[in-house]
């Protein structure tokens, strides 16, 4: 089951200059957002769980790092 807080979105810009368009997007799965973009930012007013996202990625990591046998 992915983990994912509800109200992530990332920010897709197409074209530049005047030309530029940004749209938000949903994310379903936090863990395939940072797989595949690596940098990420999270934006947040105080209190609406930035900390306590970043500290469950850690887990989860660490719960998939114990299982892997290689």
């Amino acid at each position: 089951m992915p983990f994912i807080p509800p109200g992530f979105e990332k920010l897709v810009a197409r074209g530049a200059g005047g030309q530029a368009e940004v749209r938000r997007e949903p994310v379903d799965d936090l863990r395939a957002a940072v797989a595949e973009h690596k940098r990420l930012i999270l934006l947040g007013d105080p209190g609406s769980g930035k900390t306590t996202t970043l500290w469950r990625l850690a887990y989860d990591y660490a719960q998939t790092a114990q299982q892997d046998t290689a």
